[in-house]
């Protein structure tokens, strides 16, 4: 059987959700509450889509969910407290939201079974990272470094504060339990 979301159609049985690569907007965001009528999924990707606060809070409706892509989206700081409906979310993409803040951070660390991070292109600060510190579940988290937004030293201490987490500095290195390797140039 087909379940049609924003005239798009998909079979029940689907464990990964996302739209065409031609769909770049969600016409009637509404239409994720359909997403409950998928009984499998576990996996849904709207990077690059339109998806806001309230789409994200339809689709956090799905307690099935344990990988999400909100990568390239117009969820706010505020919006992300709806992760707290996916108590399986163990991965979450970030990526190029630079609208997210360390705002964002109280709701992450409120994910009891979260594992990798991608908060690269975000404008998640050294600040934020350091209050993720308390997400003792996170093994991954992958980062980018850009005008001083992050510290060697900052760095290095909360790795250390995690000793189960390997921090990606992308196009940088790995810090894991407070030591380096990769190649760190000062700007």
């Amino acid at each position: 059987m087909k379940i049609t979301v924003d005239n798009q159609p998909f079979d029940e049985t689907i464990e990964h959700f996302a739209f065409g690569d031609d769909k770049e907007t969600i016409d009637d965001t509404a239409e994720l509450k359909k997403l409950r009528l998928f009984k499998n999924l576990k996996s849904a990707t709207f990077a690059g889509n339109n998806l806001d606060d309230v789409g994200l809070d339809y689709v956090c409706d799905v307690p099935t969910i344990d990988n999400l892509c909100l990568q390239e989206t117009k969820v706010t700081d505020q919006g992300l407290a709806s992760l707290a409906k996916l108590p399986r979310l163990m991965y979450l993409r970030l990526k190029d939201n630079p609208q997210l803040t360390d705002d964002c951070v109280p709701h992450l660390v409120r994910l009891p079974q979260l594992v990798d991070l991608q908060i690269h292109e975000t404008s998640i600060t050294e600040e934020g990272l350091r209050q993720l510190a308390t997400a003792q579940t996170l093994t991954g988290i992958c980062i980018d470094v850009w005008n001083d937004n992050y510290s060697f030293d900052g760095l290095a201490e909360v790795s250390a504060q995690m000793p189960n987490c390997t921090i990606l500095a992308k196009g940088r290195g790995e810090f894991h339990r407070g030591k380096f390797s990769g190649r760190w140039e000062k700007p």
